[in-house]
């Protein structure tokens, strides 16, 4: 089994046929526990076929909720939030490295809902089926 790495080094996180989706759960619940400012979260980008531009679920951490935005490949190369999300405005996030990525509003959630999210995606490889998307707006 593919155990998951070091999440504080990371930006994007394979998922492989034989990934530990919980070992993956517990490194972003440690992740956050190092977090250095209260009201930023940590952001890593999942995805099942890492390419030049493929489907990926963005998953983010910060205490109590977390976020997730979904960005399609293709021809419409869109992205989506959940439709109840939490925040009304850009929340900040961080990948490894320290570059940011302001999460759009709508994309956070409690915190278990995304690892539900997150659980989901791994099995199935598409854009989790367990929250309704709506499509960011430019």
């Amino acid at each position: 089994m593919t155990q998951a790495p070091k999440l504080l080094d990371l930006v994007q996180i394979e998922i492989t046929p034989d990934f530990e989706v919980e070992a993956l759960i517990n490194g972003i619940g440690e992740a956050d526990k190092q977090r250095q400012r209260e009201d930023a979260g940590l952001v890593w980008f999942l995805q099942k076929d890492p390419g030049e531009w493929t489907e990926c679920l963005w998953v983010g951490v910060r205490g109590e909720r977390g976020a997730v935005t979904w960005w399609s490949a293709g021809a419409d190369q869109a992205g989506y939030v959940p439709a109840d999300g939490l925040n009304t405005e850009h929340v900040e996030y961080y990948f490894a490295g320290g570059h940011v990525c302001p999460m759009d509003p709508g994309a956070e959630l409690p915190i278990s809902r995304v690892y539900d999210l997150v659980r989901e995606y791994v099995q199935t490889g598409e854009r989790p089926a367990g929250v309704e998307w709506v499509e960011l707006l430019t």
